[in-house]
């Protein structure tokens, strides 16, 4: 394992442990959670990736995405978000237990370069968190590291799963950019 990857693992397990998780009273259950993974066709990633790359990186690496990532909620400017979300809405409504009305919080972008990482963190309150691969050759997993479950998603690949599932990424290890977008979906009470 090299230095970067050993650095990112320490700061992970030290960092990567909410309220949620590290609470006195928290307790462990062996249970089932929805980790779907679908291949996404007629979503295009060039546009997106373009808008990710124009962006920048508006966060200066100070969330848990420790590359470049744009503003949280792209939605606003970039109807392309938009559509994304609305197939990510599709399948959460199709996973949910219970018939809710949901809708998009935030969606963002992020570019991955070599030395690139994701601290362990979850997103929590929201019932559905979703990645979207715009481009991935499949080499730099999303790790689960409380279920010791990981994917290894490409490009057109998406992942919904439940926001309270704490996640990460690993050191990014390629000189190919890793291009995602994720988001948050919430329920609409009105």
């Amino acid at each position: 394992m090299s230095n970067l990857s050993e650095l990112a693992k320490r700061i992970n397990m030290r960092h990567g442990r909410g309220p949620l998780r590290g609470h006195c009273d928290a307790k462990s259950f062996n249970m089932k959670l929805p980790v779907i993974i679908k291949n996404i066709a007629g979503v295009s990633n060039i546009e997106l990736a373009n808008i990710i790359r124009m962006s920048s990186d508006v966060q200066s690496r100070e969330t848990n995405v420790k590359a470049d990532m744009t503003d949280w909620f792209m939605q606003r400017q970039f109807p392309i978000f938009n559509s994304l979300a609305d197939i990510a809405i599709d399948i959460a409504k199709e996973a949910s237990p219970h018939e809710v009305k949901l809708e998009l919080y935030d969606i963002w972008g992020a570019i991955y370069n070599r030395g690139d990482f994701t601290k362990a963190h979850d997103h929590w309150p929201h019932p559905w968190s979703f990645v979207y691969y715009v481009k991935s050759g499949g080499r730099t997993p999303l790790v689960f590291p409380d279920a010791s479950y990981s994917l290894n998603p490409k490009t057109s690949d998406m992942i919904l799963f439940p926001g309270i599932l704490c996640h990460s990424v690993p050191i990014h290890e390629s000189d190919e950019e890793r291009i995602v977008v994720a988001g948050n979906i919430k329920i609409k009470y009105s």
